[in-house]
């Protein structure tokens, strides 16, 4: 059939599902085939034959239509009673932000009402993202609302190592993790406070790094370490999807998991640590950019030939240090932080050789310094400035054999992988551990 106008594929879609307008009010996901009519006859005909034969059929076809010209998904159904007196704004926030939030984010009063808009926004801007909170949502144990589901764990540890100065300074600064696409960390100042933030994709670009990195060393099949660098960079050129919640890309050996969640988690207090160094250190001052200004990550990487560094960049390097320096480390916690940085920038630095060869930088110059510099300087300043765990501590000769090996990999990419696979990198959707994906999921059928 053809579509002529919103209303009639809306029609359409209330007599296919059985729904009764009048009581409730609906939430599509709809595609179109004018948009890519190649694609959609690929989809269309999955669509169908993965209808014929699933063993939940009857259930999906009450919220799924497969047709000519588009096929809709029914992602929401609420009573008109739920939402009565939200505006046709708010609407777009409901379910995933209770009323009360909804309130809080059509009129902004503070930095947390701030925080929660930042949360809300890229959610419901984007319907992979909106599916994986309606998960959420719909798996949580006690009452829901947005602000609820994200405890600040990773922040509250970070300023328990604080002086009790610079942790009520933190504690004035409205913190927290939030579903978006971008892999960044991110410290913001608003009009009502400064506000530091973690992007999830950032947790798991570094999780799929260090499975890299540790699958390599404990010899795991190729094809999975490869796609484990596959994701990474994915995520970082945001080509792979954020839906890790709904489709799991494998489960790795205990071991490996372990060591990389681990891992994660001092590579995420030293970006914590870093991001309210900032803050900390007067970084952003009056003319701060009062938008969405991500400060630790540039997902397009500009030039590196230059070796002298603007005040940006020292500011960049000064957070650095402050992460670690800020914060009352044991000499063995010092050390910890201080190796995962390193790998996390070695992980920046094989990602900005990917990222370069996909999108040539065309500005000589970078807020951020090299990845490589940023490992020598931290290591340099830290070690002058405190003791550490020497018995744990990569040596300087450890660091320089990183670093060689990284780089023996970007040349392997540049060279053997990105000129035959490139449209791997670039083409949007998901990447699978071949070993370890012990079911395969269909969209919109089984999630």
């Amino acid at each position: 059939m053809s579509i002529t106008s919103s209303r009639n594929v809306y029609d359409l879609l209330i007599e296919h599902f059985g729904l009764d307008p009048s009581l409730y009010e609906f939430q599509f996901e709809i595609v179109q085939r004018k948009n890519n009519p190649s694609k959609f006859d690929v989809v269309r005909k999955e669509y169908e034959s993965n209808l014929v034969s699933h063993p939940k059929r009857a259930d999906i076809v009450k919220k799924l239509y497969v047709g000519d010209q588009f096929i809709a998904h029914l992602t929401g159904c609420y009573l008109k009673s739920e939402i009565e007196g939200l505006s046709e704004n708010g609407k777009f926030f409901y379910p995933i932000c209770t009323r009360e939030e909804i309130a809080r984010i059509e009129d902004v009063a503070n930095v947390d009402d701030y925080l929660l808009k930042l949360r809300a926004e890229a959610v419901v801007d984007d319907p992979r993202l909106a599916r994986t909170f309606l998960k959420r949502r719909d798996s949580a144990s006690s009452s829901w609302s947005l602000t609820s589901y994200y405890d600040s764990y990773d922040f509250e540890e970070y300023i328990g190592y604080l002086s009790e100065e610079h942790a009520s300074e933190c504690r004035n600064i409205s913190y927290g993790y939030m579903l978006s696409r971008e892999p960044h960390g991110a410290c913001i100042k608003t009009n009502f406070g400064k506000v530091v933030v973690l992007s999830e994709a950032l947790r798991h670009f570094l999780f799929y790094m260090n499975a890299y990195f540790k699958g390599r060393l404990e010899g795991l099949d190729k094809k999975d370490t490869q796609a484990c660098l596959l994701i990474a960079c994915r995520t970082m050129l945001l080509t792979e999807s954020q839906d890790f919640d709904l489709d799991p890309r494998g489960e790795l050996p205990p071991e490996v998991k372990n060591y990389c969640n681990i891992l994660v988690e001092d590579q995420v207090q030293f970006v914590i640590g870093h991001e309210f160094a900032h803050a900390l250190l007067g970084h952003f001052g009056s003319a701060a950019n009062l938008a969405n200004h991500p400060e630790f990550f540039s997902v397009s990487r500009s030039g590196r030939q230059e070796k002298f560094y603007t005040p940006r960049q020292h500011q960049e390097f000064e957070a650095d240090a402050g992460s670690i320096l800020h914060a009352n480390y044991s000499d063995q916690g010092c050390s910890s932080i201080l190796n995962a940085a390193v790998l996390f920038f070695l992980y920046l630095d094989l990602f900005y050789a990917v990222s370069d060869y996909i999108n040539p930088p065309f500005n000589p110059s970078s807020t951020h310094p090299d990845p490589i510099d940023r490992i020598k300087a931290l290591r340099k300043t830290v070690l002058e400035a405190r003791t550490a765990d020497m018995s744990t501590l990569y040596s300087d000769q450890d660091v320089e054999d990183w670093i060689e090996w990284v780089s023996n990999v970007k040349d392997f990419l540049v060279s053997e992988v990105l000129p035959f696979e490139i449209e791997e990198f670039e083409r949007y959707g998901s990447v699978y551990l071949p070993s370890y994906r012990t079911e395969v999921l269909f969209d919109r059928f089984d999630f």
